[in-house]
């Protein structure tokens, strides 16, 4: 999946944007509290939309590929309430429109009118149903379905994922009829996609080589670890569940791991986020708020260069560290600005720029519009 634009209104908030395009590659600038966490969000809120779990007063249209020859328009209006209700009853918006197109063809629509599915019209469906997760088991638009659940944000507090040993013995005994494509495209958090990857790397070519991969990486940014292990740990209270732990193996002392907790951030999130880069299912959505939270410099560079040449998915970014924006092409930047309510997202070739990376990167700090969010 590719999202090619985005219009979105919170209108219980009073602030949204329109006809927002996005590339492959894409790094929002701007001043603190123009809106570049929010289009993230944005997008986060479509996903659990599209799962039927939604706030009120938005509208939405997406437009997005899949395979470069389809193309989904999924738009939708929730602007409405109940205007009655009693104690009993939630006040759910009201889904005042909702239509799915791909190349052009009407998959199905809701108006006030009634809801068509393929030109036949249907019968009453509850008014406060999403129809993308109702009508999923129909070819077409479970592949719309689910896409727009492959958008992953990263944040790698949220990947201590604790499963049963049951679980655990039993992903272990058909992991060696498991591929890649199956485990990229699992529920499995990132410690234990790591985790699997590395138990099947000692039988699997495929696996052994994407884990060389990823661990040559993270030596090149850290050059005193030999190796990173996993172990399994019980968590106290969890009904018998457990969780995988990292542990570095440092050349100059093999024989004293350091365990998780003694890792460093910095260190701990550049392999996670090398695990979002090759783990991901292919043609992800991949959003990433203040990508320099926790990483050094050292660490900037090849976690840089692994998301701009791995071309697996679309990242969308936002930063404020020049070392960042100076390292991703000026063509990739999104520069935001906001107007009252109304977030604007100006293309970088809107503005002259210099002709090298250090002078684009000077006159992007020195652009009103980049330093006060003020529309220009």
């Amino acid at each position: 999946m590719k999202i090619e634009s985005l219009t979105y209104f919170d209108h219980s908030q009073g602030w949204g944007f329109e006809n927002l395009e996005f590339s492959k590659l894409n790094l929002l600038v701007g001043a603190s509290g123009v809106g570049k966490t929010q289009i993230l969000r944005a997008i986060e809120e479509l996903q659990d939309i599209a799962q039927g779990t939604y706030s009120k007063g938005i509208v939405w249209q997406i437009i997005f590929k899949v395979n470069e020859d389809k193309t989904y328009i999924w738009e939708g209006d929730l602007s409405e309430t109940e205007t009655e209700f009693t104690p009993f009853q939630k006040n759910e918006p009201i889904i005042k429109f909702e239509k799915l197109t791909l190349n052009e063809e009407i998959l199905y629509c809701r108006e006030k009118t009634g809801i068509t599915f393929k030109g036949s019209i249907l019968p009453f469906i509850n008014s406060h149903d999403i129809l993308l997760p109702f009508f999923k088991e129909d070819e077409m638009i479970r592949e719309a379905y689910v896409h727009l659940n492959y958008i992953f944000h990263f944040d790698d507090a949220e990947y201590d994922q604790a499963l049963p040993w049951s679980y655990i013995k039993h992903y272990e005994t058909i992991i060696k009829d498991v591929n890649l494509l199956n485990l990229r495209g699992s529920i499995f958090s990132l410690k234990w996609k790591l985790y699997f990857l590395q138990k099947k790397s000692e039988e699997n070519e495929e696996f052994a080589k994407l884990w060389s991969t990823i661990l040559q990486s993270y030596k090149d940014i850290f050059p005193q670890v030999e190796s990173i292990e996993f172990l399994l740990s019980y968590r106290k209270g969890s009904n018998s569940k457990f969780f995988p732990t990292i542990r570095l193996i440092e050349k100059k002392h093999p024989e004293t791991p350091i365990s998780e907790e003694d890792i460093s951030s910095g260190m701990l999130k550049t392999l996670l986020m090398l695990a979002q880069i090759y783990l991901i299912p292919d043609n992800s959505v991949v959003l990433v708020d203040e990508l320099e939270n926790s990483l050094g410099v050292n660490c900037m560079d090849t976690v840089l260069e692994n998301i701009v040449f791995e071309n697996r998915g679309q990242f969308i970014l936002t930063s404020h560290h020049p070392y960042i924006i100076n390292h991703i092409p000026y063509e990739r930047w999104l520069i935001i600005t906001r107007e009252n309510g109304k977030i604007i997202a100006h293309k970088a070739n809107e503005f002259d720029l210099g002709k090298s990376r250090h002078d684009n990167f000077i006159k992007l700090t020195n652009l009103k519009a980049f330093k006060e969010g003020v529309t220009v």
